[in-house]
């Protein structure tokens, strides 16, 4: 979270591997868009899966050089012992 002079905040989001897309997404899907407690939950070790497919296309290289789209592509996070490095 970034806090200006003025009291002021503002969420600063990302996630390694997963789109500012893919965050909002999934905040409005399962968290009423509330995207600080999608940042909650991870801090407080919940594993959360992101469907990278809900906001844009995958594609894959096969052997025989044919292109072809991705069926499923996700990822999972959990922050697991940041808890007990930041308190």
């Amino acid at each position: 979270m970034l806090t200006n002079e003025e009291g002021k905040y503002a969420i600063h989001n990302r996630a390694k591997g997963v789109s500012l897309d893919t965050i909002d997404k999934y905040a409005n899907d399962n968290l009423n868009g509330d995207k600080y407690e999608v940042y909650n939950k991870l801090f407080n070790e919940e594993k959360l899966t992101f469907d990278l497919l809900t906001t844009k296309p995958r594609f894959k290289n096969n052997k025989n050089r044919q292109i072809s789209n991705c069926s499923k592509f996700s990822r999972a996070l959990s922050f697991k012992g940041v808890k007990n490095i930041i308190n």
